[in-house]
C-alpha cells in the first residue's frame, strides 16, 4: 500500500497520529524545550477532549506512547 493509501486507511478507522512536539524550527530560532513548552497545553487539551468524548460514548480509546516527551501526557491520562 502506498503512503496516501495507508494514511487513508488509518483515517477511516478513526486513528489520530500526534507527535508530542508537533514540529521544530528549522532555523533553530527557539530551543526544543521552548518549542515543547509552547505546544504542551495544546497537546493536553487534545488528549483531554478525546478522553471526555469517549467517556460520553462509552467507546474504547487506545494510546500508543513513544519516547520520553509523552510522559506528562501519559500521567495526565492516568489521572482522568
Amino acid at each position: 500500500v502506498d503512503p496516501p493509501g495507508w494514511f487513508s486507511s488509518l483515517l477511516s478507522q478513526g486513528v489520530l497520529l500526534l507527535n508530542a512536539t508537533l514540529t521544530v524550527s528549522s532555523d533553530d530560532s527557539i530551543t526544543l524545550t521552548q518549542h515543547t513548552k509552547f505546544w504542551e497545553p495544546f497537546m493536553h487539551k487534545v488528549v483531554e477532549c478525546l478522553l471526555h468524548s469517549r467517556a460520553k460514548t462509552k467507546e474504547g480509546l487506545v494510546f500508543a506512547w513513544w519516547g520520553t516527551k509523552t510522559d506528562k501526557l501519559r500521567r495526565m491520562v492516568d489521572q482522568i
